[in-house]
């Protein structure tokens, strides 16, 4: 587990150089639950992604998907695919029935992000800084610690994505692309 969660860090800062630790719980937090926590009902689903599509100016993402892939199967796709390599109504598809994935844990999410935030300061130790407020946050609860990115990440790399099972996301893909 340990060499995940490293391998996970690194990709990120070599994609994401400028992420802080609240970028870093983010990311470790979407791949421990999922999408779940985003969804409330099917159509505020697609109001939201609408609107996002709408707004959306950014031409060229770093990558179409990321692999957030530690603990559970999880890609980051950016929207830019929606009518490109899948349509609305397929990716809206797959991201609600990503969110409906039951996942089991072995230790909860406080415990987790311990592990993980050592391996982090090891790593960076110029986040100790930030550290308590996110212990903070993955203390008070559980599923409801879900975060922003930082202002920083916002600004330089516009994340614009859903959470999505990497199996689902690849068998749209795959009937896409059959004859």
């Amino acid at each position: 587990m340990i060499n995940k969660i490293t391998n996970l860090i690194n990709y990120e800062i070599s994609l994401y150089p400028k992420a802080q630790l609240q970028d870093f719980y983010k990311l470790f937090f979407q791949d421990f639950f999922g999408p779940g926590h985003f969804i409330k009902d099917s159509a505020s689903v697609k109001k939201y992604l609408d609107t996002e599509l709408l707004e959306y100016t950014r031409k060229t993402p770093k990558q179409n998907t990321q692999n957030i892939a530690c603990i559970n199967n999880f890609l980051r796709v950016d929207i830019c695919v929606v009518n490109e390599n899948v349509s609305r109504e397929d990716f809206i598809d797959i991201f609600i029935k990503s969110s409906r994935i039951k996942l089991s844990h072995k230790i909860t999410w406080q415990k987790q992000w311990q592990i993980i935030l050592g391996i982090l300061l090891d790593m960076k130790p110029e986040f100790s800084t930030e550290s308590e407020l996110i212990n903070r946050l993955a203390k008070e609860s559980e599923f409801n610690s879900a975060i922003h990115h930082s202002e920083i990440y916002r600004k330089l790399y516009q994340p614009h994505y859903r959470l999505m099972s990497e199996t689902l996301w690849q068998e749209t893909l795959n009937k896409s692309t059959s004859p």
